[in-house]
């Protein structure tokens, strides 16, 4: 079964203003068309067209809260008022009541006010003024030549009036949903741009880590053996590996950090020996991810940069907060005047923990050796 069409806020709100205004009239208008059942209306007659009425107002209600001011049901409401307008000297005692006052025309008010606020001016104006027409022909019918004129000109004014407000207020609504929908296309092209970015980085962190070190090293004559080259190349494959396995875990998976830290650590880049210690910690791939891609530069770093052979590792873990920490008694450096331009610090290890809602920090000093501690909350965006 096909479902309504969504409302606009317009829509919804012109909707129950309209469902109010025929609530409101059936609780005023019984009592009081009960009061005015003088001769020569028959009681009769205004208790079956206050059953009417009143039957009408729900339907009209349920309707009009659920699927708007559809044009059905509109158009059932415009004949219902012009009905009680031609039959008007049956319900009300014109001739002694005021034309504009009566129930009657409250109907007829009700009706011409709520025509534009679900069709256009040019469907609307039209029915409004049959209603207008059927209230002014209906005191004739009952004897009545002269009455009448009054309050349907007044009726005109509420049309027209209903009409122009209606049109603005469309106006106005198209206008700010052309702004949202304009600011919801830039917020989702922001989307994209910024996970295009991260995307960009994590391939070049990816590249960083493996071939671009290799390839510098061969140019810098580092690995001038096939041997060692090969081995270079292996070191290069299962690091790649080992970051897909995490990389491409099924979305929401978690995943064995220490598990996959052991595996590193078993074998560590550029053979330098480590020692470590770690707890049982499970976290989402896409952290592993990042713990083990920044563990391992950081590694590497030591092989490359502390002229040691040794590195210890730590992991912590404790009511959801992850503890990582890589550090050697090497050479040491200054990260102040490093940090601009290295990018293994950062981005292969501080870009990287923070694209996961984690933080890296480095404490380092020439001749000091090097720290690096590398945290993760759960619940981290």
């Amino acid at each position: 079964m096909a479902h309504p069409r969504a409302q606009t806020p317009l829509q919804l709100t012109t909707a129950r203003v309209a469902v109010a205004l025929r609530v409101g009239n059936v609780v005023v208008s019984a009592p009081t068309a009960l009061l005015a059942a003088v001769p020569p209306v028959n009681p009769r007659w205004i208790v079956g067209g206050l059953v009417v009425l009143a039957t009408w107002t729900a339907v009209f209600a349920a309707i009009g809260l659920t699927r708007g001011l559809v044009s059905p049901l509109m158009a059932v409401d415009a004949a219902v008022a012009i009905g009680f307008c031609l039959l008007i000297g049956r319900f009300v005692p014109v001739a002694r009541i005021d034309e504009g006052s009566c129930w009657i025309a409250v109907v007829a008010s009700f009706c011409v006010i709520s025509l534009p606020m679900a069709w256009p001016a040019r469907f609307a104006i039209p029915a409004g003024l049959l209603v207008i027409a059927a209230y002014a022909l209906g005191f004739p019918l009952a004897g009545l030549p002269g009455r009448g004129q009054v309050h349907a000109a007044t009726m005109v004014v509420q049309l027209i009036s209903s009409a122009v407000v209606l049109a603005v207020l469309h106006r106005a609504s198209a206008a700010v949903d052309a702004t949202l929908a304009e600011a919801t296309a830039a917020r989702q092209s922001a989307l994209v741009a910024s996970a295009r970015r991260a995307d960009e980085n994590a391939q070049l962190r990816l590249i960083h880590d493996t071939a671009l070190t290799t390839l510098t090293l061969v140019g810098t004559g580092a690995v001038s053996r096939s041997r060692a080259l090969a081995d270079r190349a292996a070191a290069d494959l299962a690091a790649v590996e080992l970051l897909a396995r995490a990389d491409t875990a099924a979305d929401g998976q978690r995943m064995r950090l220490d598990e996959l830290l052991s595996e590193l650590v078993r074998d560590p880049p550029e053979g330098i020996r480590v020692e470590h210690a770690m707890v049982p910690c499970v976290v989402p791939s896409r952290v592993a991810d990042a713990f083990l891609g920044s563990v391992r530069e950081a590694l590497r770093n030591v092989a490359q940069h502390a002229g040691v052979d040794e590195a210890t590792l730590r992991l912590a873990a404790a009511d959801g907060f992850v503890v990582v920490e890589v550090a050697d008694h090497g050479r040491g450096f200054d990260p102040a005047t490093a940090h601009a331009h290295r990018y293994g610090i950062r981005q292969s290890i501080v870009g990287r923990m923070r694209a996961v809602g984690g933080h890296a920090r480095i404490h380092a000093a020439p001749s000091d050796g090097t720290q690096w501690t590398l945290e993760w909350r759960e619940g981290s965006p």
